[in-house]
């Protein structure tokens, strides 16, 4: 599955694919954001509950029984993220498995059966976030299926979209808001969008 991803994104390698390279779904989701990668890392490394957030639809994340908050803004004391740390899930954590600050990060399920990449790629002055998410869905616990992109057969079964194509689609549009508006602009001091007349 690939949404907004080049044939060669879609089919290339990314950061994480060795760490679940027998994955029955594979997901690929890319946005091109007018900002350099370091506008962007802050919102990556803030996610998650009791965190930043997912920057995405909010009663996706209570459906799915997590008590999440989205900031509208880089929080400093959340920027030390470390290869090691977990960020709790309800029923399991998110480990970080790889960390290249203004590159790379990817986190896996402490079940093993969901790895999430992020690499940001610099493209003629702008960035090309890609967000890749790999399944093991046997390792899934049934209540938890909905939340992650779902086999062809079991969305044919269920008929219904699955919440994370949507979630992940918000969560990318929230990290273009963000490091857009946090992005200086031709004063150096405020948003490329402000009106200082600078």
């Amino acid at each position: 599955m690939a949404w907004g991803a080049t044939a060669q994104e879609a089919g290339g390698q990314v950061a994480g694919d060795e760490l679940m390279p027998d994955a029955d779904i594979v997901a690929t989701r890319v946005v091109e954001i007018d900002a350099p990668p370091a506008a962007i890392w802050p919102w990556l490394v803030q996610m998650g509950p009791g965190r930043g957030g997912a920057y995405t639809y909010a009663w996706i994340e209570r459906r799915l029984g997590i008590d999440i908050r989205n900031t509208d803004r880089i929080i400093p004391e959340l920027q030390d993220l470390k290869v090691g740390d977990e960020i709790p899930m309800p029923g399991y954590a998110m480990r970080v498995e790889r960390l290249d600050p203004g590159r790379v990060l990817v986190i896996r399920s402490s079940n093993h059966a969901w790895v999430w990449s992020f690499e940001l790629r610099p493209v003629n002055g702008r960035t090309r976030l890609i967000s890749r998410n790999r399944f093991d869905t046997a390792a899934l616990p049934m209540r938890d299926k909905l939340a992650y992109p779902a086999s062809p057969a079991w969305c044919r079964s269920c008929g219904w979209p699955t919440t994370n194509a949507a979630g992940t689609g918000g969560c990318m549009s929230g990290i273009a808001r963000g490091s857009r508006k946090t992005t200086p602009g031709p004063c150096g001091g405020c948003s490329r969008w402000c009106r200082c007349g600078a």
